[in-house]
Formats: C-alpha cells, structure tokens, sequence
C-alpha cells in the first residue's frame, strides 16, 4: 500500500541567458511533486505486488525535498509499506 504517494516531475532549470552563454544543456533539473492519482482524495492506495516491475529507493536530495513537502501535513508516514 502507498501512503500519500506524489509523481516527480522533472522540468529543464532555465538560468538566465548571458552574452557568453554556450547554449548547451549544462543538466540541471528542477524537481517538483504532484499528486499520484490528482483526481481522489485517497491518502493511501493499494496496488497489488504483481503488478509493481520495480521499486527502488529515492536519491537523497529528492528524499529531502519529499519529506520537507509532507513535513507540514499531519500524518508524516513513509510513501510506501513493505509487502
């Protein structure tokens, strides 16, 4: 079961363009989260262990940014259960 699950969305980090500026994607992101499912009110969700092909565990920086998000919200549980 996931708790409070959020997609991450990943969008280019646009700097401002300078006179000396390459034009070459220097690989900077910027992250930001959005609702798993945007259309329940359901904080937990069931999703069978068949049906999941991978899982894996967040890079530190995006768990931070995951935790300070949910920090304000009541129920500060893990997005996920072990099955």
């Amino acid at each position: 079961m996931f708790k409070k699950p959020y997609a991450i969305n990943l969008s280019p980090a646009y700097g401002f363009l300078t006179e000396d500026a390459s034009g070459e994607d220097d690989g900077n992101v910027s992250v930001s989260f959005s609702s798993w499912i945007p259309f329940t009110t359901d904080e937990e969700i069931l999703v069978r262990c068949d049906w999941l092909v991978t899982v894996v565990n967040p890079a530190k920086e995006i768990l931070e940014l995951y935790e300070e998000m949910i920090n304000g919200q009541s129920d500060q549980s893990n997005s996920t259960d072990e099955q």
